[in-house]
């Protein structure tokens, strides 16, 4: 937020010379933020695949095998990245300042990791707020990543275990997890397609703030 807002007086001088036009500027701006975000996000989880054991490696019938898998946890990573920078550009293009650009996506971050299915599952956020469940790009991203990482698996369980399930129980059985936390494991797919759809709504979003809501800056 703070690189997008603070470089707006640069963007209003350049369009009132005319230079190029805002969808030029926005879109090479997107386009800018894949190869780090690519790079970030894969150097990420290859930390964390290898200190989580995700899923079993060493067990793996072949080394393509685990690559296959290593991409699979990739990709709705990789989408939950952009969709999350994609939407900071278009909060960044709606808000007046950096104060009010800062509130927003507090709040929004706040109520879309609440009920995304991640600190409470499905059945136990109230059914006023189930909508923002459903229409919360998160929770399409978690099921996936859930799904990707348990399904199909056994798990050994640690004495701390019960003390981070809301159960308070250990659960040996990756299916289990996925069908406590209301998870659809049928969905893989569908969850990419909706987060994809999110990523390019904000690119889009981003694109036609840019193009007509202006902030005087100098």
């Amino acid at each position: 937020l703070s690189v997008h807002i603070g470089e707006r007086g640069v963007f209003n001088r350049e369009q009132a010379s005319r230079t190029y036009a805002p969808w030029v500027y926005g879109l090479c701006y997107q386009i800018s933020e894949l190869p780090y975000v690519a790079a970030i996000t894969s150097m990420f989880l290859g930390i964390v695949w290898l200190l989580s054991d995700i899923p079993d490696v060493a067990n793996a019938s072949d080394s393509g095998q685990g690559v296959a898998l290593y991409f699979k946890q990739l990709l709705p990573l990789l989408m939950f990245s952009l969709c999350c920078t994609y939407l900071g550009q278009c909060i960044s293009r709606l808000s007046p300042t950096l104060e009010v650009g800062n509130a927003i996506a507090t709040g929004m971050a706040n109520w879309m990791s609440s009920f995304a299915g991640f600190y409470l599952p499905a059945s136990a956020i109230p059914g006023a707020y189930m909508w923002i469940y459903w229409l919360n790009p998160l929770r399409w991203s978690y099921e996936a990543m859930i799904v990707n990482f348990y399904w199909g698996r056994v798990l050994v369980c640690k004495p701390w275990d019960t003390q981070l399930s809301p159960w308070r129980e250990c659960l040996t059985s990756g299916d289990l997890v996925v069908s406590q936390w209301g998870l659809n494991p049928d969905w893989w797919w569908l969850d990419q397609i909706v987060v994809i759809f999110y990523t390019l709504a904000f690119m889009a979003a981003g694109l036609l703030l840019l193009c007509f809501l202006k902030f005087e800056s100098r």
